[in-house]
């Protein structure tokens, strides 16, 4: 019967999929979502699942459609441009909120701020965070730094003579970790840390006192004013800007 054809090709496509995934490697996309304002959005919209529309609809400020758009746009392209998948697959939520694809070994995770969208992509656990600089006040930093880092964490601002910038930089990679393991806040913030390297990309990660080599952390700055984290499994990583143009 039909259904009985349905069920062997889904089978067949899945058992593929596992396949194919196993020789990917990471890749993080980054698009400036104001892009979207030149093109006809809604018609990538209407592409999206109902429940994701009414969503993304009801958001109050025009910035958080495009943001979270591009993140659907760019997750449809990376999973198209690395396993040659044309649609998202259904798409769960892990116990503390982690969205993950059903039936699939392909992992992603997606961020968002001010006016960049960062989604990530590959066949290991990741989790991603971009931050704007915003210029807090020393005080605001430091009720921050007192309440959610380590002790390690608030000695390297304290010597810092970038200290927003640092702090920054942490923040994200606490967030980028929180979101590869899925566990949300029920992880207490200040039970790890991080060192990160004058020469590398790469820094170093400590929970409760003990250096691991594994996950792997990336940090990097966008335009001065942006910084960006991925924790993830596979130290291949890379990260590509892309143009609105580049995905349509």
């Amino acid at each position: 019967s039909f259904l009985h054809i349905y069920l062997l090709l889904y089978k067949i496509m899945i058992i593929s999929l596992k396949f194919t995934v196993k020789e990917k490697k990471m890749l993080a996309f980054l698009l400036n979502s104001t892009q979207l304002k030149q093109i006809n959005h809604t018609y990538y919209l209407k592409k999206l699942p109902l429940e994701r529309q009414l969503l993304l609809q009801s958001y109050k400020f025009e910035a958080d459609y495009f943001a979270s758009l591009a993140g659907d746009m760019l997750l449809e392209y990376g999973i198209n441009k690395l396993y040659g998948i044309t649609e998202i697959p259904l798409i769960s939520l892990g116990e503390h909120g982690k969205p993950f694809f059903e039936n699939s070994n392909i992992h992603f995770n997606i961020s968002h701020s001010g006016k960049y969208t960062l989604c990530a992509i590959g066949n290991t656990p990741v989790g991603i965070d971009i931050q704007e600089i915003n210029f807090f006040d020393e005080q605001q930093i430091m009720s921050i730094v007192n309440h959610f880092f380590s002790s390690s964490e608030k000695k390297l601002i304290n010597k810092s003579n970038c200290p927003v910038d640092l702090f920054f930089t942490l923040w994200c990679l606490k967030e980028s970790y929180v979101k590869y393991t899925g566990t949300g806040l029920t992880v207490p913030l200040d039970s790890f840390s991080f060192s990160p390297k004058k020469d590398s990309p790469f820094v170093e990660f400590y929970s409760n006192g003990q250096n691991y080599s594994s996950p792997y952390f990336y940090t990097s700055s966008i335009d001065d004013n942006y910084k960006l984290a991925i924790c993830s499994e596979d130290k291949s990583l890379s990260i590509k800007k892309l143009d609105i143009f580049d995905i349509l």
